[in-house]
């Protein structure tokens, strides 16, 4: 297989990729059982522009140049970066829409919401932390049209063998991690009961694996395009 023919394949792969991200982006169903990602097919296609990608590394050969050394660092990058995406896929987890009241309660077992499972009545639907969590309060500013202008949550972490619980501050934008997962704070409401927070729980195994190809890529492509000319050798 030529070049030609390789750039061609990588090039209506990465082209179904992105339109396939697209739907999910705008459909909103990552992370859901009815996502685009969790296909077969769609492993495969990852797969195979994986190894797509190797056979360009090994592909290209000749004098070592600052531009093939931007494209062996890029190619790896990206292989690098889609391992990460595999590990999320096969390992991670998320759970979103997750209700805590806000009352001192602390609790190591989480439902998930309908949209994420197929039985309400399976043991599927709960997730046993090895932590628990709760919230002792919660604080919400306003903007003088009454439109929220920045809350925060107080929230209560007991981790497993440690008697005294910790309490740390989370805002929208700032994620807590702990034990391998990040804790989102997402919305609030109050009930009759007192005030309720919303957040999401992500555990993502590859996300450093991922992080690290995201910017061998980005360094690659600049040694590529802005240290050296394309042709040069």
């Amino acid at each position: 297989m030529n070049n030609k023919n390789i750039y061609l394949i990588m090039l209506v792969i990465s082209i179904i990729i992105t339109g396939m991200t697209i739907a999910v982006s705008v459909n909103g169903t990552a992370g859901t059982k009815e996502s685009l990602f969790n296909s077969p097919f769609v492993v495969f296609l990852f797969a195979a522009y994986v190894a797509i990608q190797v056979v360009c590394i090994f592909n290209i050969k000749g004098k070592l140049t600052m531009y093939r050394i931007g494209f062996y660092v890029l190619h790896c990058g990206l292989v690098i970066m889609l391992v990460g995406m595999f590990v999320y896929y096969i390992k991670g987890d998320k759970i979103v829409n997750v209700p805590v009241p806000v009352d001192g309660s602390t609790y190591s077992r989480i439902q998930r919401t309908a949209e994420e499972t197929d039985s309400k009545a399976s043991d599927s639907n709960f997730v046993d932390l090895d932590f628990a969590l709760g919230f002792s309060d919660f604080k919400v500013e306003k903007y003088d049209d009454g439109s929220d202008k920045f809350y925060d949550a107080k929230m209560i972490l007991v981790k497993r063998g440690v008697e005294e619980p910790e309490y740390k501050s989370l805002r929208v934008n700032y994620p807590i991690r702990i034990n391998g997962w990040k804790i989102y704070l997402m919305n609030y409401e109050n009930s009759g009961t007192g005030q309720i927070v919303d957040i999401m729980l992500k555990k993502n195994p590859g996300e450093y694996v991922t992080l690290s190809g995201i910017w061998m890529t980005i360094i690659g492509g600049f040694i590529m395009c802005l240290l050296r000319k394309r042709g040069a050798e």
